[in-house]
């Protein structure tokens, strides 16, 4: 048995901060009233967490104090925490759980013929009940046994079609599912307004794998084309060598070129100037013919080392080597007073 004093100590305080000292009093006076718990052990902790609601519902967390007393109740199902734990709740808003739990008070009492407790549950029945909001399930077709019922995630029975189901107000999201169909609904309730939804199953297609068809085309692909690699053997110092070999000719040929265009123009030179004596205009075919004769025996120096080696790399390859050195490149260029010939062999 809870401590009668102590009881209505708490109580006072906790109804100053909800609805007056006086009204508090008879409710805590009434929690003070309970029913012998089986297990002394249980008593004792189920006490403390009633004292604790009751500290917090005083302090206005309700929320937590809802907590407190639910669990003070499920260790001792004393009447007086059923009150505490309706009246949190109806703090909370929660008022479809504050109605439950004051009807569930109301027959308690009735049923022990406690006139101060069911006159306190009859007065919390009609201040919570106006404000409920109630959700009337229908179906077009008999819903399966295992069909699955949510009413905002809590699971509802098949039973449950075509009860008015009290409910907090605001927004309600229904789900329902079964083996070959499903449903939800979002809807929105006033206090008090009482909504019927009507549930219209929407089939779920069933995913069957495709087999291959005998009749489908084949489509038949091409075996990929191989392109073997050409060994560097070879095959490829000899074609090193003739570039090599062919870039020396074109080297040599221009070195000829300018020897014989050096000596026409010496030979210009000689027959407008007598005597070795030329005016200043003769002078710079002069200088000219000096220039084409350097070129000329470079460009032809050059062509010969290029021919030798496009020689050696051919003659080389003919042996069947079986590595070739990268490709040969050559570059040449032909500046005053020189020919520059460069690259890889």
């Amino acid at each position: 048995m809870r401590p009668q004093g102590s009881l209505e100590k708490a109580g006072a305080g906790a109804m100053r901060s909800w609805r007056g000292a006086a009204a508090w009093l008879v409710v805590v006076a009434m929690m003070g009233i309970t029913a012998p718990s089986a297990a002394q052990n249980a008593q004792g902790a189920a006490e403390a967490l009633f004292k604790e609601a009751v500290t917090l519902a005083k302090k206005g967390d309700f929320a937590t104090a809802v907590d407190k007393f639910q669990a003070s109740y499920q260790m001792d199902p004393a009447p007086g925490t059923l009150l505490g734990l309706a009246m949190a709740e109806e703090k909370l808003g929660r008022v479809a759980a504050a109605l439950a739990h004051y009807r569930d008070l109301l027959a308690i009492a009735a049923k022990a013929q406690d006139g101060r407790r069911k006159t306190a549950a009859q007065a919390g029945i009609r201040r919570v009940e106006p404000k409920v909001a109630r959700v009337v399930l229908s179906s077009e077709q008999p819903l399966p046994a295992d069909a699955q019922i949510t009413l905002d995630g809590a699971a509802l029975p098949v039973a449950a079609i075509g009860s008015e189901l009290p409910v907090d107000p605001g927004e309600r999201m229904i789900r329902v599912t079964t083996r070959d169909g499903e449903f939800s609904e979002k809807v929105t309730l006033a206090a008090g307004a009482t909504e019927k939804i009507v549930i219209t199953l929407k089939s779920i297609a069933p995913v069957t794998p495709v087999a291959a068809s005998a009749s489908a085309p084949k489509v038949e692909t091409e075996p990929p084309v191989v392109v073997a690699e050409t060994p560097a053997g070879s095959r490829g110092l000899r074609t090193t060598g003739l570039v090599v070999g062919g870039v020396g000719v074109v080297a040599a040929g221009i070195g000829t070129w300018l020897w014989v265009k050096s000596g026409k123009t010496f030979d210009e030179v000689e027959s407008a100037c007598p005597d070795h004596r030329c005016s200043p205009d003769q002078q710079g075919k002069v200088d000219d013919g000096k220039q084409q004769e350097s070129l000329g025996r470079i460009a032809l120096i050059a062509g010969g080392v290029l021919a030798a080696t496009g020689v050696t790399l051919f003659v080389l390859g003919g042996q069947g080597k079986k590595e070739s050195p990268a490709p040969a490149t050559a570059r040449w260029m032909v500046g005053p007073g020189s020919v520059v010939v460069s690259g890889s062999f």
